[in-house]
């Protein structure tokens, strides 16, 4: 028997943002335990299914993301996820968005000079 997909875990986490409900408290957890347990490829995937859903998502629930796994991603294992990082904000102008609501302040500093070279080129960051 297998989990629910990345798929799944990222609509439930993002019902769970805006709901509250406890139905959906099991993918907040399920991220909270990746990014815990350092299963950094399972947050990316949960990102990824985040950030290319084809609705538009909200600036605050980019930036909820951002300050939760999609930081943790960059500051924890930045180094390991930087090329993919770069790729994916470049091309998924949502995922890109997202990432100028990363606050860098443990990341590794090539990665963080990476990063911030991407935000000051972005158009429409989170925090404008």
């Amino acid at each position: 028997m297998t989990g629910p997909s990345s798929r799944e875990i990222a609509d439930a986490y993002l019902i769970h943002y805006r709901d509250k409900s406890p139905w959906t408290e099991w993918a907040l957890d399920t991220v909270q335990g990746f990014t815990m347990y350092s299963q950094w490829e399972e947050a990316w995937q949960v990102l990824l299914a985040i950030a290319t859903r084809e609705e538009e998502l909200g600036t605050e629930v980019l930036a909820y993301v951002a300050a939760g796994p999609l930081e943790d991603l960059v500051c924890r294992a930045g180094p390991d996820f930087i090329d993919r990082i770069e790729h994916e904000a470049k091309f998924n102008r949502q995922f890109g968005r997202m990432l100028t609501g990363v606050w860098l302040n443990g990341a590794d500093p090539a990665v963080r000079e990476r990063v911030e070279q991407f935000c000051q080129a972005f158009p429409h960051p989170i925090d404008e």
